[in-house]
């Protein structure tokens, strides 16, 4: 499967570990944020976001990483809740690591795992399921 996956840009090199994960099991990851391209020019707030959203569009499931309550907002800006929102409109297969941060994330077409272990395993199936 093409997964896109989506977290805080904090969490970038342990995301980018899971998606070494799930490259092991046979998926592709269309998630280049994760290789860090955005940090180096000509990219700019605008371009990369265009391209987030085609990394999303080029992908089959759509795997979130939600923060426990308590994580000190000031370093989380949200973005990951906007492309979430994009895959929804765009009919990707919703999975969300974590915990449920706000109310669309308990849409009955999501599927929750409390950690990566239990959604890896899920897609070893080939389909996201609880």
């Amino acid at each position: 499967m093409k997964i896109y996956l989506a977290a805080s840009y904090l969490r970038r090199l342990e995301i980018a570990a899971y998606g070494e994960l799930l490259k092991q099991d046979g998926h592709s990851i269309t998630a280049e944020w994760l290789s860090g391209v955005h940090e180096k020019p000509p990219w700019t707030e605008a371009t990369y976001s265009q391209h987030d959203l085609q990394c999303i569009r080029d992908a089959e499931v759509f795997i979130g990483f939600t923060e426990e309550p308590g994580v000190d907002s000031k370093y989380l800006r949200g973005g990951r809740h906007v492309e979430f929102g994009y895959a929804i409109a765009y009919g990707l297969k919703l999975v969300i690591v974590g915990p449920l941060e706000n109310s669309f994330y308990y849409l009955l077409s999501v599927y929750r795992f409390d950690n990566f272990e239990q959604a890896r395993a899920s897609l070893k199936q080939k389909r996201p399921s609880p």
